[in-house]
């Protein structure tokens, strides 16, 4: 990914090296720097390696920090060719017509005749033919004495403006401050998360909602949100989140630190940190998708049965309806919610999923990097666990209510 930073200089950044070797030549010619990144393979396609330095890379050009007007005064074309074998020829072409063929700069007296050591290929020409301020391609064609071949194409200008043409996704990852984008995104995320409760909350205690009539995922958000015993724990724990301890941990060798989302403090001193707005970014979509998500439906496919107020005369004893303890309201998909509703132990499931996930998780974010101490000590991590297992004991529990109004023979 390149981009141009503010300040009116390049970044230029390098793939892994790690997962994927990639390593990068930088040549300085005249004071105009070329570079070429080359991926470090076993086989021998990555040879021949081949850098154009003179003319430059339009792509790279810097006209206020490097001197441009040395491409108009040159008198050759500078290539730098490698292989592990002996080049054979370096052959040019400018705008599709074949320039010439380069040489080497400095033949070795000492080598075989046609073969030189030195990777520096040069060919007489005539910059101010190409002097028209318009763009221009350079093609460098490179094969060693075993057939391996490389082509190199790059468009240059002698005395025009630079190609700065990186697109707005590399400008963006490299330009933005991700700091700053993490902390917005994760309040945002959160403060969604806290209105919606709370907005379901003061809409359901101050209107009259039917809930028969509404979705499964609206109907299931109200009901958990008119229950204080289901409420209040999810409510606890989003405070929680932004304003007490991730973890505790030795984060230095013999300094102890405590992370919160918004930093750390360490040697009672306090750092910035923008990683853990990104963890914790991950840690609220956890919660979301495998708790909140899962602990709504249920409420919302879950139809409370009350104990009927019957009459029961000798003429209707036998057609009164013997009614279960619970039941789910039919609709096309009446079969999926009746065998939802019928086992409790679902959310015993969706329980035990987020329990693995969210230990994985704590593993790979604090664990790995601090020692299990930081798990133990870490109630930002092992919280949502006991969240989750105490709303699925509620959830059971509430199911077994018998409520006093609605439905009533």
């Amino acid at each position: 990914m390149y981009t141009v930073q503010p300040q009116g200089f390049l970044e230029l950044e390098l793939g892994d090296w790690r997962d994927n070797r990639y390593y990068r030549v930088v040549a300085v010619d005249h004071d105009l720097v070329s570079f070429v990144d080359v991926q470090m393979t076993d086989q021998v396609k990555q040879w021949p390696i081949v850098l154009i330095t003179n003319p430059k890379n339009a792509h790279f050009l810097l006209p206020h920090k490097e001197p441009m007007s040395r491409i108009f005064h040159s008198t050759h074309i500078r290539i730098l060719a490698w292989s592990k074998w002996p080049i054979d020829f370096v052959s040019v072409h400018i705008d599709n017509t074949h320039f010439g063929n380069a040489v080497p700069a400095k033949p070795d007296s000492v080598s075989q005749p046609g073969v030189s050591h030195t990777p520096l290929y040069v060919l007489p020409w005539n910059a101010s033919k190409f002097s028209t301020g318009t763009l221009h391609t350079i093609k460098v064609h490179v094969r060693d004495i075993h057939g391996h071949e490389r082509v190199v194409t790059q468009p240059f200008v002698t005395n025009g403006d630079p190609l700065w043409e990186y697109g707005f996704l590399p400008g963006f990852f490299l330009r933005a401050d991700h700091g700053w984008n993490l902390c917005l995104c994760f309040y945002l995320f959160w403060f969604s998360l806290f209105a919606t409760f709370l907005l379901a909350r003061c809409l359901s205690t101050k209107h009259n909602y039917s809930l028969r009539d509404r979705s499964c995922l609206v109907r299931g958000l109200i009901r958990l949100c008119q229950t204080n015993q289901l409420l209040s724990p999810i409510l606890v724990y989003l405070v929680y989140v932004i304003t007490c301890p991730i973890f505790m941990a030795f984060l230095l060798d013999d300094h102890f630190g405590v992370v919160f989302v918004f930093g750390i403090f360490v040697d009672g001193t306090y750092i910035q940190e923008a990683l853990t707005y990104l963890h914790e970014i991950i840690q609220l979509v956890l919660v979301t998708a495998l708790l909140l998500l899962p602990t709504i439906f249920y409420v919302g496919f879950y139809q409370p049965v009350q104990k009927p107020v019957v009459v029961i005369s000798s003429e209707t004893a036998d057609t009164v309806p013997q009614l279960g303890r619970t039941t789910c309201r039919q609709s096309t998909l009446g079969s999926l919610k009746s065998l939802f509703c019928s086992i409790p132990v679902i959310l015993s499931f969706f329980s035990s999923v987020f329990t693995c996930v969210q230990l994985l998780f704590a593993r790979q974010t604090i664990g790995i990097p601090y020692g299990w101490t930081a798990i133990v000590l870490g109630p930002g991590r092992w919280g949502p666990i006991l969240l989750s297992w105490l709303l699925t004991y509620r959830c059971h529990g509430a199911s077994s209510a018998q409520p006093t109004k609605d439905n009533h023979i």
